[in-house]
C-alpha cells in the first residue's frame, strides 16, 4: 500500500461510499475511491457472496466502517430461518423502503418481527465476528434502518451487541446550481428528503434515550444517486456558515456493476442502479482535485 493513501485524512469531514460486499465489481470501484480518492468511510453488507472478500482487504486500510443494514437486496444472512414474504420464491430479499414501511399492514406484524429479528441478529453477529468488534456502527441500505417498526427493532438487538452509533441521514436543504429540476429523479428525492427528516426525528428520539450516538450532519439525500461537486459545495458552505465543528458525512455511491453480474441481482431496478454512469461519476468525483481543494479548505477554516 503507498503511503500516499494516507494523507489526506480529515476531521471534520468524512466522504462515505455505501454498498461494498454487494459485487465484485461494486467492491473493486469503492476501493479506487478509496486507494486513489479521498473516501475514508464505507458501509458494509454482509451475507454475500463478495462480503467477506471486502473486509479482508478493508482490514488493511484506515477507513470508519458501518454495517449497512440490509432487507431489500439479495440473500438474507439467516436464509434458513426465514419463513415470510420478506423472501421470494428464489430465497432473495423481495421487498423495497416502502414495501418494508407498510409491510406490518399486509402481512401482519407478529410474523415479521420475528423474521426481521433474526435477520438483523444474524447481520450484525457476522459483521462483529469479521472484524473482531466488541462495539460497531450502523446504518441502512436504502435507509431503512430509518422505517420506525424496523428500527425499534434494531435498535433493541443493537443495544444488546454494543451499538454505538448510527446514521441520521437527515439534511439541510440548500440550493445548487448543478442541481437538475427537470429530471424525475430529483422530484422522487425530494420525496425521500422529505419522509427521511421526518423519520429521523423518530429515530434519533429512540437511539438516544438508549444512549446511541447519531452521526447527524449529513449530506446526500436530494441528490443521491447523482451527486455532484456542486451540491457538496454548497453542502459545506452551509455547515461552515454555522461553524459547525462536528464531523460531516457526505454519502456517495461509487460502487459501479457490469452486465456478467447480472445474476446476483434480483431484479432490473437493481442491476440498472448499479450500472448507471452515474456510479462512475461519483468515483470520478472521489478522486477530484477540486473536492481534495474545498475539504481542505473546510478543514483550515477550523484549524486556524
Amino acid at each position: 500500500m503507498k503511503k500516499k493513501f494516507y494523507k489526506n485524512r480529515y476531521k471534520y469531514i468524512q466522504l462515505h461510499a455505501d454498498d461494498i460486499g454487494r459485487s465484485e465489481n461494486i467492491n473493486s470501484t469503492i476501493f479506487q475511491s478509496i486507494d486513489k480518492g479521498i473516501v475514508r468511510g464505507v458501509s458494509i453488507i454482509v451475507g454475500q457472496k463478495y462480503s467477506l472478500k471486502a473486509i479482508k482487504k478493508l482490514k488493511k486500510r484506515r477507513v470508519k466502517m458501518r454495517l449497512h443494514l440490509n432487507l431489500t437486496e439479495g440473500l438474507p444472512s439467516a436464509k434458513h430461518e426465514i419463513q415470510s414474504d420478506l423472501i421470494d420464491q428464489n430465497g432473495n430479499f423481495s421487498m423495497d423502503f416502502f414495501s418494508l414501511f407498510f409491510a406490518p399492514l399486509k402481512f401482519g406484524f407478529q410474523k415479521l418481527k420475528k423474521d426481521i429479528s433474526k435477520e438483523i441478529n444474524e447481520q450484525i453477529k457476522i459483521y462483529k465476528k469479521a472484524l473482531n468488534l466488541k462495539k460497531f456502527s450502523l446504518d441502512g441500505h436504502n435507509h431503512i434502518h430509518c422505517i420506525p417498526w424496523i428500527s425499534s427493532i434494531m435498535l433493541k438487538l443493537g443495544q444488546k451487541h454494543k451499538l454505538k452509533e448510527i446514521r441520521i441521514p437527515r439534511e439541510k436543504f440548500v440550493i445548487s446550481r448543478k442541481r437538475n429540476i427537470f429530471k424525475l429523479f430529483f422530484y422522487i428525492n425530494i420525496i425521500k428528503f422529505i419522509l427521511l427528516n421526518i423519520l429521523s426525528f423518530n429515530l434519533i428520539k429512540k437511539a438516544e434515550k438508549r444512549g446511541i450516538f447519531c452521526q447527524m450532519n449529513f449530506i446526500g439525500i436530494l441528490d443521491t444517486g447523482h451527486m455532484n461537486f456542486f451540491t457538496i459545495k454548497k453542502g459545506l458552505e452551509f455547515y461552515k456558515a454555522k461553524k459547525n465543528q462536528e464531523l460531516v458525512e457526505i454519502l456517495i455511491h461509487p460502487g459501479a456493476s457490469k452486465l456478467k453480474e447480472k445474476s446476483i441481482f434480483t431484479n432490473n431496478n437493481q442491476q440498472s442502479y448499479y450500472l448507471k454512469k452515474e456510479r462512475l461519476d461519483e468515483l470520478n468525483l472521489s478522486k477530484d482535485q477540486k473536492l481534495h481543494k474545498i475539504f481542505n479548505e473546510y478543514e483550515n477554516s477550523f484549524s486556524s
